[in-house]
């Protein structure tokens, strides 16, 4: 090698240069302008050679002496530690990693700020991210993701960005919100009808592979039910867009086949009943307390019957198959829906009702017709939850109606009380204690206000018990209709901002787990329209807000203020607020110092109990 000072010639050879030397080596003198005159040997070592072939065994044994010889290391003080130390050191961690893993989100920050900081993998393959996830570093976790190389750490793991995503969901959720934060971009002036929002949809959405689920991330969020990442703008635009494209016509068309069923079946309850006396060609002297569980002959003569048994027959088939396939699909989840269980209710109660097709429905008949209907109204009901505008006020019922039935066996108790001591104490003149059913449904409808006192009660020279029993009534008055009603009334509407809330969040959950259900069932080629990497918005343009407020994918309110604490509160509050803040902040650091003290003490006391 020719020093770069010198001129070779082929006389002069005192500036020349003759070693062995690495490749490091030589590659840094071609930097520093030495020229290499000449090569006699090279010696090449392959990958697989230098891990484990070449000195391999040795390096490894007197490297192994050498650790076992050096004892823990100064700043090893427990066991905890020691244990965190051999994993490091086994797992060849980059500084990226230990400062990962030792919760230290500033070093992160800085390491990363340095464009030649390489985003490397330690030998259990995992990268800074993975290894503040597996060790629950939420701070490190944030501050990656707040970085602006957050997208090149979240790519460079092993299993997948889809796959971090869904660990995060699972994890750490706030950290996915941070990374979905990312995703997007705001142009323009915000006043201006030009203001452009663009979402990127990547890190929630993988790619339409048969061997991989796109959907992995949108139904992880929906298991672990993460309403702060379903209700993300990113997600949330996403979610939209599919209802867009297919989502809204889907339950259209579901809730035009299921009202094919309920109008017929009702209209098939209502001609039987309105021509009872003709289909039946029964005597018009009867009453129909007479006639009603009489036998009369099967007669299949009037169209109108027949057709309406038919078109109920055949729909409430056709809605079975589909529900036997829903079942096939989704397994233990269809069970888990009672919606479900009032739908094959009300299908096997219609096809009860119309077999055999006869134009007569009497006696027990008109009993499955009584509860077909209702059930098939139900269930149109429950249907209607997923609606935007119906939805919340639905759920808001149903949730008002869990609260009454925790209370129902209470409620008995105190029912089966008073009905039980007033039939023993009141005689059978008093008709609505005369049996024990009658004086169990009079205590219930006394309980709702209609106490009829001067019937039932006076004059006092009737009743066999007088005294007990009006000190009885005393006690009723005062622990059902006052004290019992109210404290329902209270347990059902007494938080009604609350249940209005998460009316709105579960009307939300069930759209997007609507939607997630049809993206599966419908065809491909529909499903490519809706599946996009990016998506570009225009808030200020305006915009149809009838669909949006019958059939649109409305997020639950009080998401759309993004970034607004205090909408409420006057301006010169904000300033206020501020300070609040960093107050808060500041204790927070003090908060974590003083937690920082009392380990370094701890650690000083257990390591003075082992020397002693």
């Amino acid at each position: 090698m020719l020093d770069r000072r010198s001129t070779y010639t082929q006389t002069d050879h005192e500036h020349l240069i003759h070693d062995t030397w690495c490749t490091p080596e030589i590659s840094k003198a071609v930097e520093k302008e030495y020229r290499i005159v000449k090569i006699h040997e090279m010696w090449h070592f392959r990958e697989e050679q230098r891990v484990e072939g070449l000195s391999s065994g040795y390096l490894d044994t007197w490297l192994k002496i050498k650790q076992k010889s050096s004892g823990r290391p100064s700043h090893v003080r427990i066991s905890e530690e020691l244990q965190n130390y051999i994993d490091d050191y086994e797992a060849q961690n980059t500084a990226l990693h230990v400062a990962a893993i030792h919760d230290y989100p500033d070093v992160v920050s800085c390491l990363l700020s340095y464009p030649e900081q390489e985003i490397l993998m330690n030998k259990k393959n995992r990268n800074v991210l993975d290894a503040a996830i597996n060790a629950e570093r939420k701070n490190v976790a944030l501050a990656i993701a707040s970085h602006d190389r957050w997208r090149e750490v979240l790519t460079s793991s092993s299993p997948g960005h889809i796959a971090q995503m869904q660990k995060l969901v699972i994890k750490i959720p706030e950290v996915a919100i941070r990374f979905m934060d990312q995703c997007i971009t705001r142009e323009g002036n915000p006043d201006g009808e030009d203001y452009k929002i663009t979402y990127d949809f990547t890190i929630i959405q993988g790619s339409q592979q048969p061997t991989q689920d796109p959907l992995v991330v949108l139904k992880t969020m929906l298991e672990h039910r993460r309403i702060s990442c379903l209700t993300h703008p990113v997600c949330f635009i996403v979610m939209n867009k599919k209802w867009q494209t297919f989502g809204w016509k889907s339950l259209v068309i579901n809730l035009v086949l299921y009202l094919i069923f309920v109008v017929p079946l009702t209209a098939l309850a209502i001609f039987t009943r309105a021509n009872e006396r003709r289909l039946c060609r029964l005597n018009e002297s009867l009453s129909r307390k007479e006639y009603i569980h009489m036998n009369v002959p099967c007669n299949l003569t009037d169209s109108v019957a027949q057709v309406l048994q038919f078109a109920v027959g055949i729909i409430a088939i056709l809605h079975l198959i589909k529900e036997l396939l829903q079942l096939k699909k989704q397994r233990i989840k269809y069970l888990r829906s009672l919606s479900n269980y009032f739908e094959w209710v009300g299908y096997g109660f219609a096809l009860f009702y119309i077999v055999p097709p006869c134009d007569c429905k009497l006696g027990f008949r008109q009993e499955i017709g009584a509860m077909a209907l209702f059930f098939g109204w139900m269930n149109l009901i429950l249907f209607l939850r997923r609606f935007s505008s119906y939805g919340q006020y639905i759920i808001m019922l149903t949730t008002m109606f869990a609260t009454l039935f925790k209370v129902l066996l209470l409620f008995f108790m105190l029912v089966m009380a008073f009905s039980s001591t007033f039939y023993l104490l009141l005689d059978e003149e008093t008709e609505p204690y005369a049996t024990f059913p009658y004086s169990m449904m009079t205590i219930f409808v006394m309980t709702l206000g209609e106490l009829n006192y001067a019937d039932l009660f006076m004059p006092w020279d009737k009743l066999e018990y007088a005294a007990l029993t009006n000190i009885l009534f005393f006690m009723f008055v005062l622990g059902m209709p006052i004290i019992l009603m109210n404290m329902l009334v209270g347990l059902a509407v007494g938080d009604i901002d609350k249940i209005q809330v998460n009316a709105l969040i579960d009307r939300y959950v069930m759209q997007v787990e609507l939607v997630l259900d049809m993206e599966e069932t419908v065809p491909k080629s529909i499903v490519k329209h809706a599946h996009v990497d990016k998506h570009v918005e225009y808030p200020n343009r305006s915009a149809s807000k009838l669909y949006e407020k019958l059939l649109g994918f409305s997020r639950p309110e009080g998401d759309d203020d993004e970034g607004d604490t205090s909408p409420d509160l006057p301006p010169a509050f904000h300033p206020l607020l501020k300070r609040m803040e960093e107050q808060e902040n500041r204790i927070s650091g003090i908060y974590e110092l003083l937690q920082e003290q009392s380990r370094l003490l701890k650690s000083i006391s257990q390591r003075k109990q082992t020397e002693e």
